[in-house]
């Protein structure tokens, strides 16, 4: 395993080319994701805003790396970057904010009321075994027991010799006793490595450099804005990207879908008023009518929130809903491109995601057959970043060790990937 070191050094080399750039960085990130998650969830002890300034981190980090004179203080470094973000974030009390994937897309069946109870339960109980250690104790309970990080790496983040850390450790789980398990379940369940959609947002913003800018100067500008763009292509990132660039990061954040306004025009009011001075992302704008857009409009200006409104698709076909937004609210317009024609990012997400998917099936692929990579150039990816991780997971999953991924592999996938698509939309319908 390539140090970090080695990856930094990798990244800062002027002779590299881009994509061997992202590729080292996109290690990073899936290495140390949990590092940086878990020490945030021990500042500001909510899993949204920890994996939200866990993210922030990685972008500061990736615009600075030119400032980090020692590769090997890399660690260190990066913990400071994050203690920044949770310091800012911790100046002023912050309300939970609402996942716009639930709001998108509803569960497909009713869920358990018993057994949503015990998971509020497990994790509440999970927190209260945190937070009544003491801070130091704290960061390094959370850091052990989120992934299982060594006292090296540990002592490396926090700056602490190791006999410090094991000293920690110890004590906190004297303190902790019987509830230490309940503490390992909680932070275990939680973590961003549960899944690839956290480094998956995270490489997909740093590889699309001009779509960052955009997004910082829009953050920057103060000004309500639209982000429009394939599903799968990360507006609702987007939208957290042009928050935490913006003069309101510290300011709440929340998510609702436009079709709550003309459901219950009252919870958005709600909303509205919980989040006095922040920002709200309102998706599928083009589903309300002009009169419930200049209720926005004025729920905007009376509560002093900053509009993102989101839309699901591509901008020529949009042009009469945009000039219908812009009659009563100003607004810069921002496309996030599609994966398809891009051939530099779908390069370095082909081998991130073929590396993520060898670790998960604990196999040695070759990379990819001419054939492979033409035919996944060649193809329009309706659902973008996520169908091009899907596809690749399931052909390393079915492919031969020791041997490259083939045209043919590839190209069962695809239909396979579509129809289980088009299943799970039937049933969630």
């Amino acid at each position: 395993m390539q140090s970090v070191e080695g990856m930094i050094r990798a990244i800062r080399d002027e002779s590299a080319c881009q994509d061997e750039r992202h590729r080292a960085f996109a290690e990073i990130v899936r290495r140390y994701q949990d590092l940086a998650f878990a020490y945030a969830y021990g500042i500001v002890g909510n899993v949204e805003e920890a994996e939200d300034i866990a993210q922030e981190a990685f972008f500061e980090a990736w615009r600075r790396l030119d400032a980090l004179e020692e590769p090997a203080a890399f660690l260190g470094w990066f913990r400071r970057i994050v203690h920044t973000r949770c310091h800012r974030r911790t100046r002023r009390a912050r309300l939970v904010t609402e996942p716009l994937s639930d709001a998108i897309h509803p569960p497909s069946r009713e869920p358990d009321p018993y057994e949503q109870l015990e998971q509020r339960e497990s994790a509440q109980e999970a927190r209260r075994a945190l937070f009544a250690l003491p801070l130091g104790m704290r960061s390094v309970a959370a850091l052990f027991y989120v992934s299982g990080y060594s006292y090296r790496e540990i002592g490396a983040f926090l700056e602490i010799p190791e006999g410090s850390v094991a000293h920690r450790l110890h004590a906190a789980r004297k303190q902790l006793k019987g509830r230490l398990g309940m503490l390992k379940n909680g932070l275990t369940e939680t973590k961003p490595s549960r899944d690839d959609g956290f480094a998956n947002e995270v490489e997909y913003v740093t590889t699309n450099q001009a779509l960052l800018d955009a997004l910082r100067t829009a953050g920057e500008s103060g000004e309500h804005v639209l982000i429009i763009g394939e599903a799968g292509t990360g507006k609702l990132l987007a939208a957290r990207v042009i928050h935490r660039h913006s003069k309101r990061s510290d300011a709440p954040f929340a998510a609702v879908n436009g079709i709550t306004l003309t459901e219950d025009p009252n919870a958005v009011a709600r909303v509205f008023e919980m989040r006095r001075g922040g920002v709200i992302a309102v998706d599928e704008i083009d589903r309300t009518d002009d009169t419930q857009r200049l209720a926005l409009r004025d729920l905007a200006e009376i509560h002093d929130v900053r509009l993102i409104a989101l839309i699901n698709g591509a901008l020529p076909e949009c042009e009469e809903t945009v000039s219908a937004l812009r009659r009563v609210l100003s607004v810069r317009v921002i496309e996030t491109p599609p994966l398809r024609g891009k051939e530099a990012e779908l390069s370095i997400l082909m081998e991130t995601f073929l590396n993520g998917a060898c670790k998960a099936y604990d196999k040695k692929i070759d990379g990819f057959t001419e054939g492979a990579v033409a035919l996944l150039r060649e193809y329009a990816f309706p659902r973008n970043v996520a169908e091009l991780h899907e596809i690749i997971l399931r052909a390393v999953q079915q492919a031969e060790e020791n041997m490259p991924l083939q045209r043919e592999q590839i190209a069962a996938q695809l239909g396979e990937v579509g129809v289980n698509r088009t299943e799970r939309d039937g049933r969630s319908r």
